[in-house]
């Protein structure tokens, strides 16, 4: 940057520092740069600066002093100071001009122009007789609390204050003194307190109590469930009951804790039977409970035999062997007349493979394990159903099934399920499940056996289905046997699929199904 030279220093440099400051506003020939900052300076002319360069404000007091000066003032206006002749209706000064005395008249000629004159447009000692003032209305606020008002001059005070009794005086019996009122309006109920939370109950036009301030009642409910799950998910109170449609037993709550089993009692009507040769529940009688008596079906000794209402021990006894030649799909039943026979008939719905699975000491199968013919591969999200009709009544704990040569990879989902068959209608309910393990069919080769997470007690006769659903990447091969589509379909279904399942649905219609060529092998025991 251009500088200029530093006394002491610079040496030898003095000239080239000295020139390159000047360049900055000098051309190379002295003069002054057009479009440098020097140029650009006002330049005073040598006669002197002519007015028309200086400010306007400065013109301006210039020509009031030449006016002044020569005695030629101008005059004043509403923005513009001027001369003002103090003759006339004028008084004061030329800053302060007043109007003069008893220049102001009344009467039509002289007076003010009409205008609004407030309080600071009047002397503080002005004399305004009352009469040249309109009426004014007095409020309480106008008068100083130190005011001395005589009573005569407040309208009719002194009349009003003759008629008042003195202090000292009394009531007859007729009127109540302040402590007597005050003592009988503290025993009244106050209206805010009618009808509403911690205040009293009032009656309607019909002289009863309104539903709106009565708590809610209890009015007891009667529930019919199929296990003992469904009872306790019941949302039930203090005295409702629920018929057990698997047990055949009612039970009462006795507490507000529906999900509590100990607090559902049961009902037991006097005289009512509660065990048949100690044995309680669904009762099937052996041979062995009634006296060891023996009877033949199709030349074998039977293992057990179901006793219905009013058949007794002697009636039993009486018992014959089954006439003639059964043909396939024929179970033994027993006749109605005494001495009871035994003979052969088809059950409703279907044949002996249908109804009648392998009975175990503790349990029993869909269907012989000598008949497993197959096996085959589940779908990941279809649900495999295997039907079967009960032929003991007894509780089922575990349901079983078992792998073939592919074992279950990569599993979210996997169960078990046991539903109910309504005849009617053939649709499906689920009575008992498993929890999801998604460990189950993980090895080849290999039966499991999950457990149920309520037991279920299976009714002997009823129509029953196992169902198997796995979801992951691979799921496994299990053993069954093969069939075929339209036939395994007829009623009463042999096996069904149910597609695009995510977790066993609670209930299934018979109308939702597809048919299945094949229905894998299970058991259920205790």
């Amino acid at each position: 940057m251009p500088r200029l030279p530093i006394p002491g220093e610079d040496s030898g440099n003095w000239g080239g520092i000295l020139n390159d400051f000047l360049l900055v506003e000098h051309a190379t020939d002295g003069s002054l740069k057009p479009n440098g900052t020097l140029a650009a300076k006002y330049t005073k002319p040598a006669q002197g600066i002519p007015r028309t360069d200086l400010d306007d404000d400065v013109k301006t007091a210039l020509a009031k002093a030449d006016a002044a000066a020569n005695n030629a003032a101008p005059d004043a206006t509403a923005s513009t100071k001027g001369a003002i002749l103090l003759t006339g209706d004028l008084a004061g000064t030329a800053t302060h001009p007043l109007i003069a005395a008893g220049v102001v008249t009344g009467g039509s000629n002289g007076t003010i122009a009409s205008g609004t004159i407030t309080d600071d447009n009047i002397h503080a000692t002005a004399g305004i007789a009352k009469s040249k003032l309109a009426p004014l209305s007095l409020v309480n606020s106008d008068i100083a609390s130190g005011a001395a008002i005589a009573q005569s001059k407040v309208l009719n005070l002194t009349s009003d204050l003759t008629n008042k009794a003195d202090v000292a005086h009394t009531h007859d019996d007729r009127y109540y003194t302040e402590s007597e009122t005050d003592t009988a309006l503290a025993l009244k109920l106050n209206t805010s307190q009618k009808g509403v939370a911690n205040g009293v109950a009032t009656l309607g036009s019909d002289n009863k109590i309104p539903s709106a301030q009565l708590p809610a009642i209890a009015i007891n409910d009667t529930f019919t469930v199929a296990s003992q799950s469904a009872m306790l998910a019941l949302a039930a109170q203090r005295g409702d009951i629920a018929i057990r449609t698997d047990t055949n037993k009612s039970y009462v709550l006795s507490s507000d804790t529906s999900a509590t089993l100990a607090d559902w009692k049961e009902l037991i009507a006097s005289g009512q039977v509660t065990s048949v040769n100690t044995k309680t529940g669904a009762v099937t009688l052996l041979p062995s409970d009634i006296g060891a008596v023996t009877a033949t079906v199709n030349g074998s000794a039977a293992t057990s035999l179901a006793i219905t209402t009013g058949v007794t021990a002697s009636d039993v006894g009486a018992l014959v062997a089954p006439t003639g030649t059964p043909t396939i799909g024929q179970v033994p039943t027993v006749s109605t007349v005494s001495p009871l026979a035994l003979g052969w008939s088809t059950p409703s719905g279907g044949g002996a493979s249908n109804y009648a699975p392998t009975i175990y000491n503790n349990g029993e199968a869909t269907f012989p394990r000598e008949a497993i013919t197959s096996t085959f591969a589940l779908t990941s999200g279809q649900l495999q159903l295997t039907y079967f009709t009960a032929q003991k009544s007894e509780s089922s704990a575990y349901a079983r099934f078992v792998t073939s040569n592919v074992a279950a990879m990569g599993i979210t989902f996997a169960k078990v399920g046991l539903y109910s068959v309504n005849t009617s209608t053939n649709a499906l309910t689920l009575v008992a499940s498993t929890a999801n393990t998604t460990s189950l069919g993980a090895a080849a080769y290999t039966p499991y056996k999950p457990a149920f997470s309520t037991p279920f007690v299976r009714t002997a006769g009823n129509r029953y289905a196992i169902g198997i659903l796995f979801v992951g990447t691979t799921v496994p091969v299990i053993v069954g046997t093969a069939g075929e589509w339209t036939i395994n379909s007829l009623p009463p279904r042999v096996c069904a699929l149910l597609n695009s399942q995510s977790d066993l649905p609670a209930s299934i219609t018979d109308a939702s199904l597809t048919s299945a060529p094949t229905r894998f092998y299970s058991d259920l025991s205790l």
